[in-house]
């Protein structure tokens, strides 16, 4: 995928020998700057605990699309300390996007009991993947995985 787009003053000509001559570097101006197509980012993780429970995220990959997502609002799920909340930080450091993420290793399951009745539980994981796609922001320079009740203790951070 390209991230920059280029335009040239002139185009390369043949010589004599069927060679490309190259167009100085001064005549190239680069259109950056002017690309404002909205971005979405894939983000695959490998969630774990050690012995200890703390929670390690290792990310396995990250895709950047052009595209932009139908609906980013998810304030209905409740909030627990466990959870995590995954920042889009500017190149100061400063939040410019945000949201919550329900803890990964945790996950209520439903059945049926012996009385035939609906029920459910809790299970703890010890590993799991989690898979975000979000909305890009374009001033993000980094994105932060952090659990909400250790906003000092970063699990994951990637640069862009």
């Amino acid at each position: 995928m390209f991230t920059s787009c280029y335009l040239f003053k002139q185009k390369p000509i043949e010589d004599n020998l069927g060679e490309i001559k190259e167009i100085p570097r001064d005549e190239i101006v680069e259109d950056s700057l002017k690309d404002n197509t909205p971005k979405i980012i894939f983000l695959n993780y490998n969630i774990t605990t050690d012995s200890d429970n703390y929670i390690k995220a290792e990310l396995i990959n990250k895709i950047i699309a052009e595209g932009k997502l139908k609906n980013t609002d998810f304030k209905g799920a409740e909030k627990d300390d466990e959870d995590i909340i995954c920042l889009q930080m500017d190149e100061n450091s400063r939040i410019v996007d945000h949201f919550h993420i329900n803890n990964p290793l945790v996950k209520d399951i439903e059945y049926v009991d012996s009385d035939g009745n609906l029920a459910k539980k809790k299970v703890e994981l010890e590993s799991t993947e989690l898979s975000i796609r979000m909305q890009l922001n374009p001033h993000t320079k980094s994105i932060l995985l952090q659990k909400i009740d250790a906003p000092n203790t970063k699990l994951s951070e990637i640069e862009l």
